[in-house]
């Protein structure tokens, strides 16, 4: 296997053993990073974890498809590698993300005049540094402001009015300035990128509230800071990555290029983990989404990970879960927990209908890779209720169905659950699609 050394930042990362690589998992891609930091996004592996899995599996000339391609990882990475790579995410905000990240043909100076355009444009003062106050008097200072939420009214208390109006105030300016889309696309995102940090949000990994809300944020500021750190990193990869890069709005249970020879992907884990919750932020400020009615469009179109993203629409997943007997057992044992308890949300239904929804994703793999292609899943088991879901042995069952071979399972971390006292693991299932023989 080569080696390969980037610089990223001030420092230069080297795609290492796997050793190495699976310790940077343990966080998420991070600011400090470069191109693949600039954007924070719940559960991502890192680069160098990316870079490691693709060196060894791909060869000069291959092309690598990821189906869940999120943030852009896996597509960056591959750029890096001089790789040609497909992304497809059901969120055109994470798909603007992506195409961003991989856009490596925009010029930095028409980045900084883009830049310069809307820092003219800006009117008024802000604080030097984040401001916070107390929950008790939010309400208080929400009267203060005749604001109109967009679209989502649960958002009064994600961000302070304060912040919303500096934010649709750059958001404007961006969109006014006379500029070509991608450098366009790239201030938007910078713009996004800061939206979490300038909320009452975090993630603790799922997005919660702030033990203190934020009454102000140097938003114009933080945005400068931002673009600028955006174009240091990426002065470092011009004239890098000759490849192509394609990224589009697409299902991975059907949606994908016609041709790839090696899947790098991870899906969502079935943790209870809400994908569209987590970014409502940037849906509805940036108005990928016009209302509540389009998150709720969107949630209908994801994998079913979570107990609220369970939908009538899907029950055809259900069914098609339930047809493998080690899915149903859990179904089973899932909902004897369930019994006589009427919380509305039931991780029964969501079990099967997240491998039935994955049973129709690798189906859509084997449709588009060659004899012998490859595809490497990062996956997490989970539990509800104490009961074991061993997601990687389950997808394994799953892709032999459908035209694969596992090749191996490589648990690159472990943890015990205390709640459930269950061991769960995280895991790259490597899977091979099997060899037609020819006719004698």
């Amino acid at each position: 296997m080569h080696q390969l050394s980037l610089n990223l930042d001030s420092s230069s990362l080297t795609a290492a053993s796997p050793t190495v690589a699976t310790k940077r998992l343990n966080t998420t891609n991070r600011l400090e990073d470069g191109i693949f930091g600039w954007y924070k996004y719940i559960q991502d592996f890192t680069g160098t974890f990316a870079i490691e899995w693709i060196s060894q599996l791909a060869k000069p000339g291959s092309i690598i498809w990821d189906p869940f391609s999120g943030s852009g990882t896996t597509l960056v990475a591959a750029k890096y590698l001089d790789i040609e790579s497909y992304g497809y995410d059901v969120s055109p905000f994470m798909v603007d993300v992506a195409r961003v990240k991989v856009d490596w043909s925009i010029n930095p100076y028409s980045i900084e005049r883009a830049l310069e355009k809307v820092l003219s444009g800006v009117m008024g003062t802000e604080p030097e540094f984040e401001e916070r106050f107390e929950w008790s008097y939010y309400d208080e200072e929400l009267k203060k402001f005749d604001l109109t939420y967009p679209s989502d009214k649960k958002l009064s208390k994600w961000i302070s009015p304060q912040v919303v109006l500096r934010f649709q105030s750059l958001l404007a300016l961006i969109s006014s300035i006379p500029c070509d889309e991608p450098e366009r696309r790239l201030l938007r995102v910078a713009a996004a990128s800061m939206l979490i940090s300038a909320s009452n949000m975090a993630f603790r990994p799922n997005i919660c509230y702030e033990r203190r809300p934020i009454k102000d944020f140097p938003v114009v500021r933080s945005f400068k800071n931002r673009v600028n750190k955006m174009l240091m990193d990426y002065a470092l990869v011009q004239g890098n990555g000759k490849a192509d890069s394609f990224v589009s709005v697409g299902d991975a249970r059907k949606d994908g290029p016609e041709y790839a020879d090696v899947i790098f992907t991870s899906p969502p884990y079935p943790n209870d983990m809400e994908y569209v919750h987590q970014t409502r932020l940037e849906l509805t400020l940036l108005a990928y989404v016009e209302d509540t009615k389009g998150l709720t469009a969107l949630k209908k179109k994801m994998i079913s990970s979570s107990v609220k993203l369970v939908y009538r629409e899907n029950e055809w997943q259900k069914t098609a879960g339930r047809e493998i007997d080690s899915v149903n057992e859990i179904y089973m044992a899932i909902a004897k927990t369930l019994e006589g308890k009427n919380w509305g949300w039931n991780a029964a239904d969501m079990t099967a209908q997240y491998f039935g929804g994955m049973r129709s994703v690798v189906r859509n793999w084997a449709r588009r890779l060659p004899d012998g292609g490859v595809a490497a899943v990062v996956i997490g088991d989970s539990a509800f209720n104490g009961i074991k879901v061993p997601t990687d042995t389950l997808i394994s069952e799953i892709a032999s169905r459908e035209g694969f071979v596992t090749r191996d399972i490589d648990v690159f971390r472990s943890r015990w659950n205390s709640k459930h006292d269950i061991e769960l693991r995280e895991s790259v299932v490597l899977l091979e699609k099997k060899r037609t023989l020819s006719p004698v």
